[in-house]
């Protein structure tokens, strides 16, 4: 069952503020903006990529991926869940952003 990857304002505002930070260049920037893109829609195909929530009181999956623009690899993850304002249950709702710190 494939869905629909939707990305909640408070998501969209932290990939545009991380992708702002991090890529300086049009063309890196440009091309995480893709591999982003790429990510979300092969989450939507399979959610079950997801990991399992990290913390005791975390209940929404985690999907983690890389971001290799500008020639330095970078893990970031993703949270969601299923739309709820979606009757058909197509959608899943991106609801937070975050770039992984070792």
């Amino acid at each position: 069952m494939s869905y629909e990857p939707k990305l909640q304002r408070k998501a969209k505002e932290k990939i545009a503020l991380f992708l702002e930070e991090t890529y300086r260049t049009r063309d890196a920037y440009l091309f995480a903006v893709e591999e982003i893109r790429v990510a979300l829609i092969k989450l939507a195909a399979n959610p079950r990529l997801a990991i399992g929530p990290p913390g005791l009181f975390e209940q929404r999956p985690i999907h983690r991926f890389y971001l290799v623009a500008g020639g330095v690899r970078r893990e970031v993850q993703v949270c969601f869940c299923y739309d709820s304002d979606d009757p058909a249950e197509r959608t899943i709702l991106i609801t937070d952003f975050t770039p992984v710190v070792e």
